[in-house]
């Protein structure tokens, strides 16, 4: 015997009961049940060969006896965090718990929204794909509203963030469940909730949002048409341990269209950016300098002329000095295309004068920095 294993007397009282708890729950009265639900604590692990998943599903539809659904909910809620996951589907929970959203009671219903949420955050997409094609992802959404109360706004949009931060990636990043969120009008509520101002709210509709960027150009319009970009801006601008996230997001939107890059330039997120380009912490700095290099990308003559003003050759410059191989490249290909833009004006003009843009750079360090990473072989260098 190992050990760390405890004494046969200690193995036959905790089987003993477990055995008293399954009693209880098994039992036809509703306070029995109750009992032996408030009674399960660490034996919820052994409920998949106990038999008791199915009563617990069934105690959800017994509507005259709150007490009684509200332990069931607690309990399926502790059961879908754990590996038993699938065992609670596969009974039926899915339905009850959905039913249950309904309820008059707000313990009951904001139970019920966060059980949902564990059961699609869990390791199977099986069951993510059932709350899909159930409509759980859309029943939340009433429960983000104003009058829904700050504690089930932030159990709601906690379960709707774990639909999309789950592993493997279930199938709400593809087109037409975007749209979904799209024809809900729940959108114009995402952006508004950016201005929450607890955290716990905000981390997930962060993610909310960054789901959306991965719609086609339509979608990420209507997101700008409800003024998703100030908010985001205003997050940037501020001390903010969710800018990393921000930044990512308008990451995405600069990796778009022309358009998109335009709305971004014109929001005021190109100042936020380059001034997170100074910003100590390196994956702030990071994701700032995805989005200036994908605004770079042929971009337009105005707006070069606006990062550069802005100051953004400097800045690039001055994180050529990372060790970070990817923000190296990245850096290097802001550069290069500032650069081009430059010389490309310069001969448009046929005045002679030389590459104004490529007097920044040098005035920046960029020359020596870039030589020094030439005879360093740093990465990217020869290629860019």
């Amino acid at each position: 015997m190992s050990s760390s294993s405890p004494p046969p007397a200690e193995q036959d009282a905790k089987v003993a009961r477990l055995q008293q708890t399954i009693g209880l729950v098994l039992s036809d009265g509703n306070d029995s049940r109750l009992k032996g639900l408030l009674a399960f604590g660490s034996f919820f692990l052994l409920v998949d060969q106990s038999g008791v998943v199915g009563c617990l599903v069934e105690f959800l539809e017994i509507d005259d006896s709150p007490n009684l659904q509200f332990a069931a909910v607690c309990v399926i809620s502790t059961i879908a965090s754990s590996e038993n996951t699938l065992a609670m589907v596969k009974h039926g929970a899915v339905p009850n718990l959905l039913k249950l959203l309904c309820s008059t009671f707000d313990s009951i219903r904001e139970k019920a929204v966060e059980a949902l949420g564990e059961i699609a955050h869990g390791d199977s997409p099986d069951c993510r794909e059932i709350l899909l094609s159930s409509g759980a992802f859309e029943a939340f959404f009433p429960h983000l509203s104003e009058d829904a109360g700050s504690s089930m706004v932030k159990l709601a949009i906690r379960a709707l963030s774990k639909f999309w931060i789950a592993k493997p990636t279930p199938s709400l990043y593809q087109q037409g469940n975007i749209e979904r969120v799209i024809n809900m009008s729940i959108c114009p509520r995402l952006v508004q909730l950016l201005g929450h101002p607890n955290l716990n709210v905000l981390y997930p509709v962060l993610h909310a949002v960054n789901m959306m960027s991965y719609g086609d150009e339509f979608h990420i319009q209507c997101m700008i048409n409800d003024n998703v970009l100030p908010r985001l801006v205003n997050l940037l601008t501020n001390d903010h341990v969710m800018r990393i996230k921000d930044s990512r997001v308008i990451w995405h939107l600069t990796f778009r269209s022309k358009m998109l890059k335009e709305a971004v330039v014109a929001s005021g997120a190109i100042s936020a950016l380059i001034n997170l380009l100074q910003n100590p912490e390196f994956d702030t700095k990071k994701k700032a300098a995805w989005a200036i290099r994908n605004v770079t990308y042929e971009a337009s003559k105005d707006q070069i002329k606006y990062l550069v003003d802005e100051g953004c050759v400097r800045t690039l410059c001055n994180l050529l000095d990372s060790r970070d191989q990817e923000t190296l490249k990245v850096c290097l290909q802001g550069l290069e295309s500032i650069l081009k833009a430059g010389e490309y004006e310069k001969n448009l003009e046929s005045s002679g004068d030389d590459n104004v843009y490529a007097h920044k750079f040098k005035e920046a360090e960029g020359v020596r920095m870039k030589r020094k990473l030439l005879n360093d072989d740093g990465p990217g260098c020869k290629n860019s």
